[in-house]
């Protein structure tokens, strides 16, 4: 008898396993095939997206359905990434026509969103569940916000098994595009994103911001070079 009931308890935990394995490969599916079909280039086509009400609901059941207590670190991280992009997608295709998502009242601070069986804002899922379990400040470049100033979306979902290697990628690709950093050797100044100056406190196990940026650049910035931030466009990344 006792053995029987370990051997249907193991088979139990087996079975979970499997499920929560299976719901997450589900949402990975179903996120990539957002992308595949609805963006280029970095910008989203809301206005096609929004008539496709069957890939918007199945979406939101996998977000929420998906369990996360038994994924690995990396399978973790992967997951949250995607989530807070593919949260932020559904959010504005829900909220469309609009021209920024400064159009919708509680957009990052406010609005609930169904995330592996929690009931959270893109605020508490950037600020608690990302940054608190993954205090690694190259995640900046891979969440998107929807505006034009965010680093543009990437037309594959993040995985475990390359997550290290593509978020070195594209802080590397990010920090070398001009429209995030400009240097004036003439003027000895830096115009950087203003991604910079919001999370300055996330960049804090390097020296300075300069030190993580001239990490990626291909042309760093000199010593005693001024920092300016530039102008964040809150309109719409939109096809």
């Amino acid at each position: 008898m006792h053995k029987r009931v370990h051997i249907d308890i193991t088979f139990l935990i087996l079975l979970t396993s499997l499920m929560m394995s299976a719901q997450l490969d589900v949402f990975q599916q179903r996120s990539q095939f957002l992308l595949n079909s609805y963006m280029r280039d970095g910008q989203v086509d809301y206005k096609s997206l929004q008539k496709d009400t069957k890939t918007i609901t199945d979406l939101k059941v996998s977000l929420s359905k998906t369990r996360i207590t038994d994924l690995t670190p990396q399978e973790l991280k992967a997951f949250l990434i995607n989530a807070y992009n593919i949260t932020v997608i559904i959010s504005i295709t829900e909220n469309y026509p609009i021209s920024s998502v400064m159009d919708i009242d509680g957009f990052f601070d406010s609005n609930k969103h169904q995330i592996a069986g929690k009931s959270v804002t893109l605020n508490e899922l950037e600020k608690n569940w990302i940054f608190k379990k993954f205090p690694d400040p190259r995640i900046h470049f891979a969440l998107v916000c929807g505006a034009v100033s965010c680093p543009p979306l990437k037309d594959t979902i993040f995985n475990s098994q390359s997550i290290e290697s593509k978020l070195e990628k594209i802080t590397k690709v990010t920090l070398n595009d001009s429209k995030f950093i400009t240097i004036d050797m003439h003027e000895k100044t830096a115009s950087v994103s203003k991604i910079f100056d919001w999370y300055s406190t996330d960049f804090k196990k390097y020296k300075s911001v300069i030190a993580f940026i001239n990490k990626y650049t291909d042309k760093t910035i000199p010593d005693g070079f001024t920092i300016n931030f530039k102008y964040y466009d809150w309109s719409l990344n939109q096809k």
